[in-house]
């Protein structure tokens, strides 16, 4: 007999009804993070030059640095080798501080993950699917931010669907590792859980906020300008309405917390992060916000106040804080030229140089409107209705602030293509927003469906035109691999192998051969070591050449014909024309076998075709023959 006070009747249907309503918008999110995961990972599968036996030549630049590290972890049993600190063969012959010089994160997770299932795939078929469920969390943050602010689940669930179906989210699609993958979840959380501790102003909400943003800043070198906007957004608003984020009590944590977690983390203490320009900025609200409980300041004092305090803060973080000279260089010259390279490419700084090009391109409205469709447009319309509120200083400092940082990000993808992300995520939050505001509950409704049936086509229309495209062609991928398995067989494994930046990486991974230059010039050293090979490679003399690889104890060059005519506007020669007689470019990238056979110094020992493009493999003459 059953206990009596055990109640055996199932719930009233009713109360079954608005239980499974109220589980719809989980069900909605989990859903798009399969979504996504699935199409990141089958995308990559279905790309021509895919293959699950072999990563050679899939791997190349930034995503081959991250494979090499994480097998480096991997081989110590997920704990950081022994040279971690000391890695001779990232530029050889120097000894590099791997954490201080990279954002490493990301490879502990790989690395762990795959141990932990047992390394049963290939290494990078793990990578692919593992990386691309972490970077379908994100809607995570898109959800969190939108519920928020709308305070409804259900517009909460729309957002993250839009995010879905928003091509300026699938950025790195088909990449197998990318940094940002790893940080742009963080940050999206952060932005949830900042708005979050905005409203309710207790230490347990600013901690987590501060956290959040703290691991995104750690997993990507980019994320310090990705907050410098956020921080600017907030101080904008703090300067026209006298708004301060930090006015609460306990506000203080936020900055306390990013200020000595960046510490222990060597990439951020080696940038100088406790002084760069956001946390400067965040000790200048801070102090403000002190002040003005004693003695509140009229508008005016405030504006002139808080205007000083920016410009002494970039003042200062310009001169303590990390080196970034070539991005503030990249941008001063965008400025100047308007957003197109000059003729001559000596008129630019070299950082500038070697930064423009690929996703640093310059962005345009009508490649923002292609990335992000209607959200796009409803991100525009939710910027002209807050034009009244900030003229008077009215509204939501949570609305206002993360409006502000839309405008700075949108700017910001005009300047610099791939931070058509932060729009990603934030574009479909305002759609929600704007939606969930409308007078007649129809209309939003009926513009969430169109909304959903336009992105679901300008998604799969793009993907579809993007399938057998890549940022490196296939021709070149095929010539790496080719050159990989070369080297393997002829080679001496214990030598360094001098060659460009984008192929370095992946010959590292695959062959173990140290290398002289590596694709993360962070620092002012990597790049000066890359200015130093190609100034001698397209000004230089074919002896000037081997003096300097000499001097870094390189056995090996490898040319790249392909890359190295891409890259001669970077090494100071005009698009149009060709390496100047006489200079190790103008021998080194001749086609005619006579010249290029008989390099003085080198002796040519491999090659994989006559026909162009080609790769060339030269070992440098000891003896000076």
């Amino acid at each position: 007999m059953p206990d009596q006070n055990i109640p055996t009747d199932p719930l009233p249907p009713e109360k079954s009804i608005a239980t499974f309503k109220h589980r719809i918008p989980i069900i909605v999110l989990l859903l798009v993070i399969a979504f996504g995961t699935a199409l990141r990972i089958q995308y990559t599968f279905s790309t021509p030059y895919f293959s699950f036996e072999h990563p050679e030549g899939q791997l190349m630049s930034d995503p081959a640095l991250l494979f090499y590290l994480t097998e480096r972890i991997i081989d110590g049993g997920g704990l950081p080798p022994d040279d971690f600190r000391a890695d001779h063969r990232v530029e050889y012959p120097d000894a590099v501080d791997l954490p201080a010089m990279f954002t490493v994160g990301q490879e502990f997770y790989l690395a762990w993950g795959y141990r932990l299932l047992g390394g049963g795939l290939p290494l990078h078929v793990y990578c692919i699917i593992a990386m691309s469920l972490f970077a379908s969390l994100a809607a995570i943050g898109v959800y969190g931010l939108t519920r928020e602010l709308t305070g409804k689940a259900g517009w909460a669930a729309f957002a993250t669907a839009v995010y879905a179906l928003t091509t300026a989210n699938y950025r790195t699609i088909g990449f197998i590792l990318m940094r940002e993958d790893f940080s742009l979840p963080f940050f999206a959380v952060h932005l949830w859980l900042m708005a979050r501790a905005m409203r309710l102003g207790t230490a347990s909400a600013y901690v987590l906020a501060a956290l959040a943003l703290l691991a995104a800043l750690s997993t990507w070198h980019a994320m310090t300008f990705v907050a410098i906007l956020e921080i600017a957004a907030l101080y904008a608003w703090y300067l026209r309405t006298g708004q301060n984020p930090l006015s609460t009590f306990r506000a203080w944590l936020f900055p306390a917390i990013l200020g000595a977690g960046s510490l222990p983390v060597p990439v951020l203490r080696a940038k100088g992060f406790l002084f760069s320009l956001p946390m400067l900025l965040l000790y200048g609200l801070l102090l403000l916000s002190r002040f003005e409980r004693r003695r509140p300041l009229t508008p005016a004092m405030r504006f002139w106040t808080g205007f000083g305090l920016s410009i002494l803060a970039v003042m200062v973080s310009h001169t303590v804080a990390g080196d970034y000279s070539h991005v503030y260089s990249l941008i001063w010259d965008k400025l100047i030229y308007l957003g197109h390279p000059p003729e001559d490419p000596m008129k630019l700084d070299f950082g500038a140089r070697l930064l423009w090009q690929g996703p640093f391109d310059t962005g345009s409205p009508a490649y923002l409107l292609r990335q992000l469709g209607i959200p796009g447009l409803m991100l525009m319309a939710a910027l002209l209705f807050s034009v009244k509120g900030w003229w008077r200083g009215h509204g939501d400092d949570r609305i206002q602030g993360l409006l502000v940082l839309a405008a700075l990000s949108l700017i910001a993808s005009l300047f610099i293509k791939r931070l058509i992300v932060l729009n990603g995520l934030i574009a479909p939050v305002f759609t929600a927003y704007l939606l969930s505001r409308l007078r007649w509950p129809i209309a939003g409704r009926s513009t969430a469906a169109v909304t959903l049936g336009v992105q679901s086509v300008l998604l799969i229309t793009t993907l579809l035109t993007m399938i057998g495209s890549s940022w490196y062609p296939q021709f070149e991928r095929q010539n790496l691999a080719e050159f990989i398995f070369w080297a393997r067989s002829n080679l001496d494994g214990k030598s360094a192998i001098a060659t460009d930046f984008i192929n370095s990486a992946a010959i590292l991974a695959h062959t173990g051969h140290s290398i002289v230059m590596q694709p993360k010039y962070e620092t002012r050293a990597s790049r000066n070591r890359i200015e130093r090979y190609f100034s001698a490679f397209y000004q230089g003399t074919p002896g000037d050449l081997k003096s300097l690889l000499t001097k870094l104890r390189c056995r090996y060059l490898l040319v790249d014909g392909y890359l190295m005519i891409a890259f001669r506007y970077q090494g100071g020669i005009p698009w149009r024309s060709r390496p100047a007689p006489g200079t190790a470019a103008d021998a080194f990238l001749s086609t005619d076998p006579y010249v290029y056979t008989a390099v003085p110094g080198f002796r040519l020992i491999g090659v994989n075709r006559e026909k162009e493009p080609t790769w060339r493999v030269y070992e440098i003459e000891q003896d000076g023959g």
